[in-house]
């Protein structure tokens, strides 16, 4: 008898605290210039987005209720190109939004009540003050007179090095917050700050907040982009080509082939990187080369002679050693673990990464290839 109470106790705690961990929030607040729309939350995992709910305004009005473990972010979408974004927190939250104001990012000043919404905020204001006042010791140290002081120049150059630690001492004071993880990958999604560096932040992180969607999602980015490294083995890639064929890295085992991440926006932009490409096919032949296009849906051209505008689409090049692969909004996995920048992955027969390169640089590029392929004659 005493037994089952203690396993009927231990029960009864297990469902208290399964329910505590989610919280209730609700969202209320008026679009103002719309009358009776469908309007969608998405929660944004880091990862993807999720559908939370979607709702009918009336008159432009709107609730959204129901529970969450943590502070997250959310993005609001009225259509696909009126969408904006915002940190929700467990509570009541009151958001008063203009429509012209429903464009991507996040939106600043509207919404009330959301403590993680506070935090981004209070972090936004003081990042810019913090760059006016670098802005400002940049412009004081060119000065003759500051540059003939000794000690002025050390004072200068005192602050600016205080200033400039501004991101890491911020992080490190409110590492419990969700809002901190989720800045933290954006950076480094920017080539704003490096896997080094995240690793440092996730020390206090894995402390603060160990359950943490954002910091969870965090360990297990640098989990992967450490598996991009030279000797590993490349994680596989299964996707459908430009031509409409699938494409599989695993069933490629046998040959060496090049892997090209690069970035599509402007026609200009867009032209050295397929440029190379083609140099890369009349240098080498032999070589499999996978060219992956990173685009997005923002990336719009003009329509001729309309006012409108559509996405911009990659054309397939119909050179015969190439493969290409469009990763529409990061739909590709692995693109999600890259940063903007240009990379490039050699991969040898077995699988395993040979080389890579982190910047666009066709003379080096095309130096390691030959330095690589000669070594398998």
């Amino acid at each position: 008898m005493k037994k089952r109470l203690i396993l009927c106790l231990a029960f009864t705690l297990l469902i208290y605290l399964s329910h505590a961990q989610n919280r209730d929030f609700v969202l209320k607040g008026q679009i103002e210039g719309i009358q009776k729309e469908i309007l969608y939350l998405y929660k944004d995992t880091g990862e993807n987005r999720e559908l939370m709910d979607s709702v009918i305004t009336q008159n432009g009005a709107f609730q959204f209720f129901g529970k969450i473990a943590q502070s997250i972010a959310v993005e609001l979408q009225l259509s696909k190109f009126r969408r904006t974004r915002f940190f929700i927190s467990p509570g009541e939250m009151n958001l008063l939004l203009p429509l012209n104001q429903l464009k991507y990012g996040f939106v600043t000043g509207i919404l009330h009540g959301s403590k993680a919404q506070d935090r981004f905020e209070d972090y936004q204001s003081k990042l810019h003050q913090n760059q006016l006042h670098l802005h400002k010791i940049s412009k004081e140290l060119e000065l003759p007179e500051v540059k003939g002081d000794s000690i002025q120049t050390a004072n200068f150059l005192s602050q600016y090095k205080k200033l400039d630690s501004f991101k890491q001492t911020y992080f490190y004071k409110y590492a419990s917050s969700p809002v901190i993880p989720y800045l933290i990958y954006q950076d480094f999604f920017k080539s704003k700050c490096s896997i080094t560096d995240i690793k440092d932040y996730l020390t206090t992180l894995n402390i603060a907040n160990p359950k943490g969607l954002y910091v969870r999602n965090l360990n297990k980015r640098v989990r992967m982009i450490e598996q991009l490294r030279v000797g590993a083995q490349f994680p596989n890639i299964n996707a459908r080509t430009l031509n409409d064929d699938v494409f599989s890295l695993q069933e490629e085992k046998g040959n060496t082939i090049l892997l090209y991440f690069w970035r599509a926006w402007t026609e200009e932009n867009n032209q050295k990187y397929l440029e190379e490409l083609k140099k890369l096919t009349i240098a080498f032949p032999k070589l499999r080369i996978v060219s992956i296009i990173r685009n997005s849906s923002f990336n719009r051209i003009p329509i001729p002679e309309t006012d409108l505008n559509e996405r911009w689409k990659p054309k397939p090049m119909h050179l015969l050693n190439i493969t290409e692969i469009e990763s529409l909004d990061k739909s590709l996995e692995i693109v999600r673990y890259l940063d903007r920048r240009f990379h490039v992955f050699i991969i040898d027969p077995e699988g395993k990464i040979e080389y890579h390169q982190d910047h666009f640089d066709p003379k080096l590029l095309q130096s390691e290839l030959s330095k690589q392929l000669s070594n398998k004659r």
